[in-house]
């Protein structure tokens, strides 16, 4: 009887964290609802917050339910002081390239994307050439 109540007693306390953690997520909005949010090598936009558990949408996963511990263990938060946001994109260019000419086809394929800011201008950057 002695380890149902201790079992039970730390399955309540998992419980109940979700449900705090829950509660400060829903008043305090450390995270909000379209928040673009990185836990740990996953990175998606949230959904829904409630009290025991959070839906966030990730693009290589339709929709991963997680508890609502997510407030602030391993998560960044890449959209809580601004709605804009950089994405980096590394890109490997093969065979002999003329690395201007690959920066100029890069800018024009970010400039043709709806999504895409025209101001501040997409740029592309060489970060290391192998010759």
């Amino acid at each position: 009887m002695g380890a149902f109540g201790v079992g039970l007693g730390f399955g309540l306390q998992n419980i109940i964290n979700n449900f705090v953690s829950g509660l400060i997520l829903l008043f305090e909005r450390p995270i909000k609802v379209g928040d673009i949010v990185q836990l740990g090598g996953n990175e998606g936009v949230v959904n829904h917050i409630g009290i025991r558990a959070s839906i966030v949408e990730a693009q290589t996963v339709r929709s991963t339910s997680c508890p609502t511990q997510l407030d602030f263990r391993d998560v960044t938060n890449w959209t809580y002081s601004d709605r804009l946001r950089r994405i980096d994109l590394p890109v490997v260019v093969g065979g002999p390239a003329d690395a201007r000419r690959v920066m100029e086809l890069l800018k024009g394929a970010a400039v043709g994307q709806p999504k895409v800011l025209k101001d501040p201008p997409p740029q592309a950057l060489l970060g290391s050439f192998a010759g």
